[in-house]
């Protein structure tokens, strides 16, 4: 059997995009704290011991290794951390406001949400109207979303969804920048 060329097939320029600690992020930027520098966990029913961490700020993460889904009886005894009850309607407003900084610069049908922190944008007949290039398009959002709301993203760029999603969960959360390209 021959290999197959995959030369042949057809490439967009995609990018996805994910927020880190979204719920917590929210919440910190609410507070006028630093999301990357606090340590808060967004908690359902914090006041039983079935209390659940819907999410948690990477400082929280890192120090007292809290994941999301810990209950509260994992959760360690530390003065600065924070502990937020859920917001949803505060966050799918922040959510809204991140797809309208994403749609001003793609079409509304190269717009496709994941989820209420992560989404796929095709970008391809529409970066060369704002940018240099895909890559500098990206650059353009991450920092507009982190002027505009204080938001923190995560973005790849990728010749389709399926691999910008994978190079963003493998590589662009782990970059000093929060950006990676798979081609």
């Amino acid at each position: 059997m021959k290999p197959y060329n995959y030369q042949n097939e057809p490439t967009r320029d995609i990018l996805f995009i994910d927020c880190k600690s979204f719920y917590a992020s929210v919440e910190c930027i609410e507070r006028g704290l630093d999301p990357m520098d606090t340590m808060l966990v967004v908690m359902s029913k914090a006041e039983n011991a079935g209390g659940l961490v819907l999410a948690a700020s990477p400082k929280a993460k890192k120090v007292l290794g809290i994941s999301n889904v810990s209950r509260k009886h994992e959760i360690p005894d530390h003065p600065d951390l924070i502990i937020a009850p859920p917001r949803m309607a505060l966050y799918i407003k922040k959510n809204l406001a991140i797809g309208n900084i994403i749609k001003s610069y793609v079409a509304e049908e190269d717009y496709y949400p994941y989820s209420i922190d992560e989404s796929a944008s095709d970008c391809t007949n529409s970066w060369h109207l704002f940018a240099d290039s895909p890559w500098d398009l990206a650059v353009i959002i991450r920092d507009r979303i982190k002027q505009e709301l204080g938001l923190v993203v995560t973005i790849c760029l990728g010749d389709n969804p399926l691999l910008a999603k994978i190079g963003m969960d493998i590589e662009a959360k782990k970059n000093p920048d929060f950006m990676a390209e798979w081609r």
